[in-house]
Parts: C-alpha cells; sequence; structure tokens
C-alpha cells in the first residue's frame, strides 16, 4: 500500500518546484482517500549534490525543467544517483512556452533505469527562465487546471495498480509511448550568462548555490562561463537583485523568443 508521496525537483528557477509540489499534493489528497492513515508528503531539492533511495510504498514525483530541449548536465547526475526500488513515479518537465524536446523522453528512461515504474508523465509550458514570460502569462487558469486534472488521473492509475500490500502481485504500469527519441548529442550550449551589477553586497548566496561551481568564491563579479550553464538559480537565490542577464545579445535574443513564442503551447501528458 502507499504511505507516502514525496515531490522531488531541479528547479534553479523555481517553476518546476512549484508544479512538483502541486502536483504531489494533488496525488496524495487522492491516495489519501483510499487509505484509513494519513498520507506523508515531503518535498526535496535536487539542486545540490543529491542522491536518495526509494521504496515501494511511496510515489515519488519528480519535476525538472528543460532547456533547449534536454536536461541539464547536474540534473542528470543527481538523477543517476536515486535508486527507485520499483516505486511508482510521476514525472515531468516544465520549459518556456518553445519546446520541450527530448527531454521529457530523456527523464523517463533515466527513471526507468533507476529502478522507478512511471505511471505517468507531462510537460507544462511555464515562464523561460531567461526571459520569463512572453507577455501572455504562464501557466493559463486553463492550464492550472489541467494540471490539476493530469495529477487526479495519475492518482487514479496509481490506486487501480498499487492495490495490494504484496510487492509480487503488484501490476507493472506498461510502457508510456512518450514524444522524442534517446538523444545522442551533447546539450546545447546556450551563450546567454547572468552578471552582477553593483547592487551586489558579496553576500556569497549565489556561490553557495550555483551547481556548477561557476562563480569565484572570492568574487561573485567573476564568472566562470565555461561552466555555466546558465540555470538561473543564482538570480533567484539574490535578495538584492544584483544579478541577472543584460546586453544587446540578450536583448535580441529575448525578442526573438517573444515572437516564436506567442502561440499558447497546450499542457501534454502521457498515461
Amino acid at each position: 500500500m502507499i504511505k507516502s508521496v514525496a515531490g522531488m525537483y531541479f528547479s534553479p528557477s523555481g517553476e518546476a518546484a512549484k508544479l512538483t509540489k502541486k502536483i504531489s499534493k494533488v496525488i496524495k489528497d487522492n491516495i489519501e482517500d483510499i487509505s484509513i492513515e494519513e498520507i506523508n508528503c515531503d518535498y526535496e531539492d535536487m539542486l545540490g549534490d543529491y542522491s536518495n533511495e526509494f521504496d515501494s510504498e511511496t510515489v515519488v514525483v519528480i519535476g525538472v525543467p528543460s532547456a533547449s530541449g534536454r536536461l541539464l548536465a547536474p540534473c542528470i547526475n543527481s538523477l543517476k544517483k536515486i535508486r527507485g526500488n520499483g516505486a511508482f513515479a510521476v514525472i515531468l518537465v516544465t520549459y518556456g512556452n518553445n519546446t520541450y524536446g527530448d527531454s521529457l523522453f530523456e527523464m523517463y528512461n533515466l527513471a526507468e533505469e533507476a529502478g522507478f515504474n512511471v505511471m505517468s508523465a507531462a510537460a507544462f509550458a511555464m515562464d523561460n527562465a531567461i526571459f520569463g514570460s512572453p507577455g501572455i502569462g504562464k501557466p493559463y487558469r486553463e492550464d492550472i487546471e489541467k494540471i490539476i486534472e493530469f495529477a487526479r488521473v495519475s492518482a487514479n492509475k496509481i490506486k487501480r495498480l498499487s492495490g495490494t500490500i504484496i510487492d509480487e502481485m503488484r501490476t507493472k504500469p506498461a510502457p508510456l509511448n512518450i514524444k522524442g527519441s534517446k538523444p545522442h548529442r551533447k546539450p546545447v550550449k546556450i551563450p546567454l550568462h547572468p552578471s552582477t551589477n553593483s547592487l551586489c553586497i558579496g553576500c556569497g548566496k549565489c556561490i553557495e548555490i550555483c551547481p556548477m561551481e561557476a562563480i569565484d568564491k572570492n568574487d561573485p563579479s567573476n564568472l566562470d562561463i565555461k561552466k555555466c550553464i546558465a540555470c538561473t538559480a543564482c538570480i533567484n537565490a539574490c535578495e538584492q537583485d544584483a544579478r541577472g542577464f543584460s546586453g544587446p545579445m540578450y536583448s535580441a535574443s529575448k525578442l526573438a523568443y517573444e515572437i516564436f513564442t506567442k502561440k499558447k503551447r497546450e499542457p501534454e501528458w502521457f498515461i
């Protein structure tokens, strides 16, 4: 029987975290309807040096961002350190209203290789980590309703397949027909990188949060662009509004993004 729900996310910008928590709570509430005991629900951040191990009595909701249609390198490394041990998983990617490419397919394979039984998968367009909202606002109200519906359907599938305390008798879900293919190229290197402005007080929070250790420990304004993956973790950690993107290349890229993403991208899920 299911005794707990774990929401697990790699979320430098915070978007994947919000979505993961929402879906985890809906799943927890729906599974709790058939349980005598209260279902525990915990959340964990994979942004640092993360590893974990689960069991078949836990439903794991995993949310990560897509970057240029791929998963970020530190996110992949974290997923490879996790052991599912037959736990049911719900996986999802967020992307900036352009394309999620092969990222969901890539994540599905990583989760299966880690020993999870993936019950459902979804891709949701959210604010772009680098360019923000293209002026049309994400997520839409109807998208939120679809997010909740996806979580409910996922919970119903989990309840249907987990109705026994005997592991050997639990039904293994059929493979999901997720769009995409196994990536054969390295992730695209984003040529934009955050910089520091005069508001910086040298508190070091950006240094601590950077998953690539790309920020100089002695000087936050000094960034190793060869290491930086433009994940925006440092920007969101800064309480002084001292980090961000700027310059002519950023302005041109933002304009192109706004033109390309005017058409609303609908949520997609596979169950």
